[in-house]
């Protein structure tokens, strides 16, 4: 897990008393929380004490690090399932005013944490909590899919665990054999609170709920996607039960017995002023480690090793000035390849069409039911 030695304990509204008292104003992608309407206004003479209290030194890092959370240029959500039996969530906030470093925020009760994390001490600490510094094995899977299709797969796996659960309480042969509704139920469920499973996992980094999504719904599609990749196989002429493909049924066995589990939830501020967001969900097993990543309506589902791993956290905690200097001249080919319509369409219908996917969409959604994006 991850710990920083820098870290300072609010209530959510002692915290909006610092951000005020520095002259700290909100940004778009904010982390500090709202004004609590149950909780006393009458704290703020007790925190100026406080802060004539501090060291110098001490108020300034502090006063630093709420205003990365306040106004940052990108976001991480990072949460961690160790062996089903420890969880742990937390948001980091970076701004260009800061590299090499990850404002934390971290609710804990009535409190708020705040942490300070070097980019370097996130990577290790996330690999550490992969156990990706041992052998990982040579699983040879990677495809690309659309977002409907690899959220119906986190929900295949989780069909095939709960299976193998309701077998062992039942003392019988588990079944592998699933059906269109049992996916549509999971997908529908998926906002509870319940990290044993993928599903609720990824459902917390997403930027809209999977059961607003319209897979919840009618998973006829993306199961038929997941079919036509021999992920699963169709059992009935119907399309209403499926089984797992040998490839499939040895991933889902590793989950069913899995060591730890990362997701990633990143939203990042293009120079255009949209949003975008990502999504890697990373299951380690007894043998490898699988990736499924999700990017507005596209995803991809591979097994990777361990410096795969590393590449991929330095490209997400490791921000170069260069980088940030190229972020305006590479935005517009990123967009133009991740979109469905020219973008001369999107030009001239900006309200009823995802950015991301394509999509139609209500002239006032604020996100897209197909993909999840922000619109």
């Amino acid at each position: 897990m991850m710990q920083s030695k820098t870290q300072w304990r609010f209530t959510a509204q002692e915290l909006i008393y610092h951000m005020e008292i520095s002259g700290i104003e909100r940004g778009g992608l904010c982390l500090i929380p709202e004004t609590p309407e149950d909780e006393p206004k009458d704290g703020r003479e007790a925190v100026v004490q406080k802060r004539s209290e501090m060291a110098p030194e001490d108020l300034r890092l502090l006063e630093r690090c709420i205003g990365i959370l306040a106004n940052p240029d990108r976001l991480l959500h990072v949460h961690i399932n160790l062996g089903d039996g420890v969880v742990s969530r937390l948001s980091l906030s970076y701004s260009e005013s800061s590299p090499g470093l990850w404002a934390g925020l971290r609710h804990e009760g009535d409190t708020h944490s705040i942490l300070l994390h070097a980019d370097s001490e996130l990577k290790y600490g996330i690999i550490d909590s992969l156990a990706a510094q041992t052998q990982l094995g040579e699983t040879q899977v990677g495809c690309d899919l659309s977002t409907p299709a690899a959220l119906a797969f986190l929900a295949v796996l989780d069909q095939y665990k709960r299976a193998h659960m309701l077998s062992m309480l039942n003392h019988v042969e588990p079944i592998s054999v699933f059906s269109r509704e049992d996916i549509e139920q999971l997908l529908a469920g998926s906002h509870i609170h319940d990290f044993r499973w993928l599903l609720p996992f990824a459902d917390k980094l997403m930027p809209l709920g999977i059961n607003q999504l319209e897979v919840s719904g009618d998973a006829g599609e993306a199961l038929a996607e997941l079919a036509a990749l021999e992920i699963i196989g169709k059992m009935d002429e119907e399309s209403r039960l499926f089984d797992l493909e040998p490839v499939t049924l040895s991933i889902a066995e590793g989950y069913r017995r899995t060591i730890s589990v990362a997701g990633i939830g990143h939203t990042a501020r293009l120079p255009t002023g949209e949003l975008l967001h990502d999504v890697f969900v990373l299951i380690r097993t007894p043998g490898d480690l699988l990736l499924t990543v999700m990017s507005g309506g596209q995803a991809s589902l591979v097994g990777i090793s361990a410096e795969e791993l590393q590449n991929l956290l330095d490209s997400l905690l490791t921000i170069s000035p260069s980088e940030e200097n190229q972020g305006e001249e590479q935005a517009p080919v990123a967009a133009a390849d991740t979109g469905e319509m020219t973008d001369a369409d999107k030009a001239a219908n900006p309200e009823r069409f995802c950015k991301v996917c394509g999509v139609a969409v209500a002239a006032d959604a604020k996100f897209c039911r197909s993909c999840g994006g922000r619109l």
